[in-house]
């Protein structure tokens, strides 16, 4: 993505426009930071599959990055949860944004060649 898209992107995040959520997140993070996934939940009282696809979107655009993992012990069970901290530096966004893009595409093409013999079939089919 172009530094005009990102900064577009960033101008509709604070203007309003795009999801009241992320803004939020993305503030809290900010002012508060780094935080669990765990304290997010809690301190902003999301449920957690909202918190996790605006965390992603977050990433996806470099503004966040996981800075640690923590465990947590909840009623005997053993969890780990990421620690999420601003990324304040433009160029480090950048490249966290085209890092998430390139593991994105190598995820996608990982799951083709697994199953590419399937697809081929089903696509001759239709």
């Amino acid at each position: 993505m172009s530094k005009a898209s990102r900064l577009n992107y960033l101008e509709q995040l604070y203007s309003g426009n795009l999801e009241q959520n992320a803004v939020a997140i993305l503030d809290y993070i900010k002012k508060n930071g780094p935080l669990s996934t765990l304290e997010l939940r809690n301190e902003l009282i999301y449920p957690h599959q909202t918190l996790t696809s605006r965390l992603t979107v977050l990433m996806d655009f470099g503004l966040i990055k996981v800075v640690n993992t923590i465990k947590y012990e909840i009623e005997g069970r053993k969890r780990s949860y990421s620690v999420y901290g601003f990324v304040y530096n433009e160029i480090e966004q950048i490249t966290l944004q085209d890092e998430r893009e390139t593991e994105k595409a190598n995820q996608w093409l990982k799951g083709y060649e697994k199953y590419k013999d399937v697809l081929k079939i089903s696509l001759i089919k239709y």
